[in-house]
């Protein structure tokens, strides 16, 4: 069942129940503005959404076109947090700031990381800056920050908690070595690369 709010003029929260998980998103003037992860409940996804975009007051609102666009993104933000290959195209995201460092996320294959030290490098900037971006990326799982990590291979943190970031990490095939540390074998680094 989709539930959609209407916040301001052309700015609508969606939540879609997908296999009994809940993802929210906001879509501002048609494009997606942020997401959350897919939760275990309407409320959760509802507390994300207002917690990371900055959302007061919420209206209920009916629109057929929204819903269908609305159901196809979160079938995809559920392929991609049970670790099944899909692809979102990125149009339909509204750019947002340091789009350049979020949109390059992708190039980390699945069932791969990389360190906030490998990203700081490709992008010529302290690790902790790249840090500080992937903890406000608005689109989990769309754009895989959770593929990113500290040097000492141990997982860093996410904005829905480690333990996820580690399921996540595993459904992508990603070999741990403890319980919040990744394997060698799984880091990926990007020889010569630099934008």
């Amino acid at each position: 069942m989709t539930v959609i709010f209407s916040v301001r003029l052309q700015e609508y929260i969606v939540i879609e129940e997908v296999n009994k998980f809940f993802v929210g998103m906001l879509f501002k003037k048609g494009k997606l503005f942020c997401n959350t992860v897919p939760l275990k409940s309407r409320d959760k996804a509802i507390f994300h959404l207002k917690r990371s975009c900055y959302i007061e007051k919420l209206s209920v609102k009916r629109d057929s076109l929204m819903q269908e666009e609305a159901r196809r993104i979160a079938e995809s933000i559920f392929d991609l947090f049970m670790g099944r290959p899909t692809s979102i195209d990125l149009n339909i995201l509204a750019k947002v700031p340091h789009w350049n460092i979020l949109t390059f996320l992708p190039n980390i294959p699945r069932g791969k990381v990389c360190t906030y030290g490998e990203l700081g490098r490709v992008f010529k900037t302290n690790p902790r800056v790249i840090g500080m971006i992937m903890s406000k990326n608005p689109f989990p799982l769309i754009l895989p920050c959770h593929r990113v990590i500290r040097s000492n291979m141990n997982l860093g943190g996410y904005s829905y908690g480690v333990n996820l970031k580690r399921e996540i990490l595993r459904r992508e095939g990603v070999k741990m070595s403890g319980i919040n540390k990744v394997d060698i074998s799984s880091l990926h680094k990007f020889m010569g690369t630099e934008v």
